[in-house]
């Protein structure tokens, strides 16, 4: 069988289809049937051939022909594509001319093959003339008259693999179907070069290194896609150097570079590290063969490695899904590249079993499919590349709001705060209600710590660090009381607190989960919950996290605005339950310091619309424990990489 170099896993898959030849052979006096040739098809010689295998190479055709046959096994008891192996096949047929025409055209279906023909007439072997000719394939003439009938005899080898597959043709049937391959195989050739083109291009421009390993995947799968192709002429001489001599060395370069690329593009090195430590090792295993390509017999080599192939196929597909399931969109791309290049791989094969029919798509079908896997990984490359600038739109809008929050508390609330401290004090002193005068004075420490934290936090472009620090999540809930009870009284909503025990402790910083996380979610669910709602809070142990339970039984919140909470791009501001404005800021901001924590937040909700009984919004933050594995990069750094 034709092998495929650019598609590695072809060889391992044809390899397990191989069968072991028959060794009966037909009887000795039994005739070899003809097949009756016809003009208006492609007449398949493997119907009726009989085979004899030479394992010392060294016999002649008149040697051959002394043996009247009697040792060839019928050709339905051997494989069609041998496989790997340095024998020589002798095939032997008879043609009857059923047809009016004179001139025919005998060639094998797949291109690297070497092979003469012999004509038997008594005791006279002729050698049939080679035709030259455009095409990849090598040719021989036979003239038949019509009516006559002429006993063939074929001796078949390669430099790789064998197949017995040939085909014998009148000359309308021979250009028609070398043209159409040639022009097949010339398209899928450019489509190889535009790629390795455009992506060159778009790796000058943008330096990313998942462009990078896709032209190495690119170069070197399209360049051995060719070798196995033959085309175009000469291409076994390009660069002058003998690619036939350097196959054994160059082949696991395909599995090498493919999977090169997939670790890149991917990110298993930092997302899947289990699988990533397997990929590596498997990459120095395919080094281990291009070492024993040296000294291990190539046709013994190659049927070991193509077992080793097998592995890449699942590591790729195992490398993809992975990625989906972490939510990396691309991978889709990725993996209909991947099912094509199989499905590609399985028409080849079937006809390499002879179950399809010869035509330029079935015998190029690793070539059309490959294309197409190429085609996809570009495009993957290209939604990759198009999700970064997403995000990096969203890091900037997201900090421009910040930018905004952060003048309006430093400059528009310091002269008010300053007017409200003094007055405070001032009634303190004359003795007016000392409970509400401590209120008032509680709500302005409250606010000049926010202003103390906005200080440390405004200038986000510095290098300044913000650093975590261990919170008891009993003050933080206290803080909250204080700063939500009244909000809540007036709207006749019932406010709970649970902790799970007092002693609860999460990594963070106080003023910022107060005030900038669980207040704003705890605002939130006051604003669009009705009268004689309730707003519940609570905090549990869940394994190794603290997880912060926002709920209550409010007008909820539509998937859509679900799906939108953390986009900046989108604003889903509306109004609450009495009229309250919202300035559509509070969860982006929420959302920006639970990323520094290292933490994680979801929202589930049932609008109002759609359950009147059960509608509400439940917000679920899992937070890291002291002790906790927390980045202590600055600020800066964190916000850029924000989602």
């Amino acid at each position: 069988m034709h092998t495929r170099f650019l598609a590695f896993f072809l060889a391992c898959l044809s390899a397990l289809c191989v069968t072991t030849p028959s060794s009966q052979a037909a009887d000795r006096g039994e005739e070899q049937p003809p097949i009756s040739l016809q003009s208006k098809v492609l007449n398949d010689l493997t119907k009726s051939y009989r085979v004899f295998v030479d394992a010392t190479g060294l016999l002649t055709p008149d040697e051959i022909v002394k043996t009247k046959l009697p040792l060839f096994t019928q050709g339905q008891e051997q494989p069609m594509h041998p496989g790997y192996t340095s024998d020589r096949y002798w095939l032997s047929v008879i043609v009857r001319n059923a047809s009016d025409n004179s001139e025919w055209f005998l060639m094998p279906d797949y291109p690297l093959l070497d092979f003469e023909a012999y004509e038997i007439e008594g005791d006279s072997i002729k050698p049939l003339p080679a035709e030259v000719s455009e095409a990849r394939y090598p040719v021989r003439t036979l003239n038949l008259k019509p009516g006559e009938e002429r006993q063939l005899l074929l001796q078949v080898w390669s430099p790789l693999v064998v197949n017995l597959q040939f085909k014998i043709m009148t000359a309308t049937h021979f250009k028609k179907h070398t043209t159409s391959d040639a022009t097949l195989v010339g398209i899928l050739a450019g489509i190889f070069l535009a790629m390795i083109i455009y992506n060159l291009f778009l790796f000058a421009n943008l330096r990313d290194r998942d462009y990078f390993f896709y032209i190495l995947f690119a170069l070197v799968n399209t360049h051995l896609n060719l070798l196995s192709a033959d085309f175009p002429a000469g291409v076994y001489q390009w660069f002058s150097i003998d690619w036939w001599q350097y196959i054994d060395v160059y082949r696991p370069l395909a599995p090498f570079t493919t999977l090169l690329f997939a670790r890149s593009f991917l990110q298993t090195k930092t997302e899947h590290k289990t699988l990533d430590r397997v990929i590596v090792i498997y990459l120095v295993g395919l080094l281990g063969f291009m070492a024993a390509s040296f000294f291990v017999p190539r046709h013994m080599l190659f049927l070991i490695e193509d077992s080793y192939f097998l592995i890449a196929i699942v590591l790729l597909f195992a490398a993809g899904i992975q990625s989906l399931r972490r939510g990396f969109k691309p991978s889709h791309f990725y993996l209909v590249g991947l099912t094509l290049f199989l499905v590609g791989m399985g028409i080849y094969i079937a006809k390499s079993e002879g179950l399809l029919a010869t035509n330029a798509l079935t015998l190029n079908a690793h070539l059309v499919f490959q294309a197409g896997e190429m085609l996809l990984m570009s495009l993957a490359l290209s939604g990759k590349i198009k999700q970064l600038e997403q995000h990096k739109t969203q890091a900037e809008v997201t900090a421009k709001v910040k930018g905004r929050l952060l003048r309006v508390i430093s400059h528009d609330i310091a002269n008010p705060l300053g007017i409200v401290k003094g007055m405070a004090y001032i009634l303190k002193s004359e003795k007016i209600d000392p409970v509400r005068v401590d209120a008032i004075t509680r709500a302005v420490l409250a606010i000049e710590e926010i202003m103390t934290f906005v200080h440390k936090t405004e200038s986000l472009d510095s290098s300044s660090p913000l650093q975590t620090e261990t919170v008891s999540l009993n003050e933080v809930f206290d803080g909250l009381e204080f700063l939500f009870q009244k909000l809540a009284d007036d709207k006749k909503i019932r406010l709970r607190f649970d902790l799970e025990h007092p002693q609860m402790y999460v990594q963070g910083e106080k003023t910022s989960l107060t005030y900038e996380i669980l207040g704003n979610f705890v605002g939130n669910s006051i604003k669009f919950t009705r009268e004689g709602g309730e707003v519940s809070i609570r905090a549990r142990t869940v394994g190794q996290m603290i997880q912060v339970i926002v709920s209550d039984d409010g007008i909820g919140m539509s998937e859509r605005a679900v799906a939108a909470a953390f986009d900046p791009t989108i604003n889903v501001s509306r109004r609450g339950t009495a009229g309250e404005k919202g300035g559509g800021y509070g969860l982006l901001l929420a959302k920006a310091y639970i990323d520094q924590f290292g933490a994680s937040v979801t929202i589930e909700s049932v609008p109002h619309d759609l359950n009147s009984d059960r509608s509400g919004t439940k917000i679920i933050i899992n937070f890291q424990t002291p002790g906790s594995n927390v980045s202590s990069r600055s600020f800066r750094q964190r916000w850029r990489i924000m989602q």
